[in-house]
């Protein structure tokens, strides 16, 4: 195998590149929420411009650019999927329970109920209903 070069002297112009038709755009990576939350102090130290801690809903990024001006985001996910269930997963069924509420974006909320719509697919209960139960056995003040 031939050994890759690279040209050391060449500096970066730090400005958004326009991407032709065919080209990468964004490169965006998935790390852990401390890995978003360090990176922007890393950037500051380093002199880098970037986007700061952005909410995406589901998701915290921060967006910066590379020496040659590829813009770059790492981002963390906000929740856990369940044992044996991935992100993608997560996302999908939480679009779904979205858009059978007609609302705009997925939310927290929508998460929540997809992990619970998820785990009471594939597990089973010996209870007829799940639903919450008064811990307190009716009694109110």
């Amino acid at each position: 195998l031939a050994a890759a070069s690279t040209n050391e002297v060449r500096s970066g112009c730090g400005r958004p590149k326009r991407a032709a038709p065919g080209e990468v755009q964004q490169l965006a990576l998935a790390v852990s929420r401390g890995g978003v939350l360090q990176a922007a102090g890393r950037l500051d130290k380093r002199g880098v411009g970037h986007s700061g801690v952005k909410d995406r809903g589901c998701v915290d990024s921060i967006y910066f650019r590379n020496p040659v001006g590829l813009l770059i985001e790492l981002a963390s996910y906000k929740f856990e999927p369940p044992f044996g269930f991935s992100h993608a997963d997560v996302l999908h069924e939480a679009h779904l329970i979205r858009v059978e509420r007609s609302e705009y974006a997925i939310a927290d909320i929508h998460v929540a109920d997809a992990i619970e719509r998820l785990i009471a697919h594939r597990q089973g209960s010996l209870s007829d209903d799940r639903g919450p139960k008064d811990p307190y056995g009716g009694t109110s003040d």
